[in-house]
């Protein structure tokens, strides 16, 4: 008696799996995620990363999205068509500083989104993508990691167009770590 028990609850158990329909390799481009959420530091929004796939382009792009913590006002950070990541609020919360792709397409840049103003503008001009943002406790400056190819001496200090001026040291393998990014526009030379 047992037995037939067995086998009827295994065959309605695989009857219910096989009614079910099957993931089909179009399906992926159907699929999106989130990642790297973000707190403000008043705890009212959330900036994460949202990853889909372009079946035009099979590939995945990623954009920056903004939430309230109540749900409310889920939209897009930016109008940038570019993969955008790392999205990283200033101490004060007025500001979010993020990577995003570049038009010319030589890698990425740092950006800064003003909260208030929902306006975002790149604040570098790098030969590579940085990674690894991080907030100064003060909001003056941005810490980022990036790989150079030529080795340059020691805590060195060097102009970035009209935006600031960067202030580094590197190591042995050629990789660059940021002391200190400044926000504020000098006119200095290296």
């Amino acid at each position: 008696m047992n037995k037939y028990i067995s086998i009827v609850i295994t065959l309605i158990f695989c009857s219910i799996a096989l009614s079910q329909e099957r993931f089909s390799s179009l399906d992926v481009f159907d699929l999106q995620y989130a990642k790297d959420p973000q707190i403000a530091p008043d705890n009212s929004k959330i900036v994460y990363v949202r990853t889909k796939m372009d079946i035009m382009k099979d590939s995945k792009i990623s954009s920056i999205w903004i939430i309230d913590t109540d749900g409310n006002n889920h939209q897009k950070l930016t109008s940038s068509n570019h993969d955008e990541s790392s999205p990283r609020w200033s101490p004060d919360g007025k500001r979010i500083a993020f990577v995003s792709s570049s038009d010319d397409d030589n890698g990425s840049e740092i950006y800064i989104y003003w909260v208030d103003s929902k306006q975002y503008s790149a604040i570098s001009q790098l030969d590579k993508s940085p990674k690894n943002l991080k907030w100064s406790p003060t909001g003056k400056y941005i810490g980022f990691c990036t790989f150079i190819l030529n080795f340059i001496p020691s805590n060195r200090s060097i102009k970035i167009g009209t935006t600031g001026i960067l202030n580094f040291f590197t190591n042995c393998a050629g990789i660059v770590v940021v002391k200190a990014f400044s926000l504020k526009k000098f006119n200095l030379e290296p």
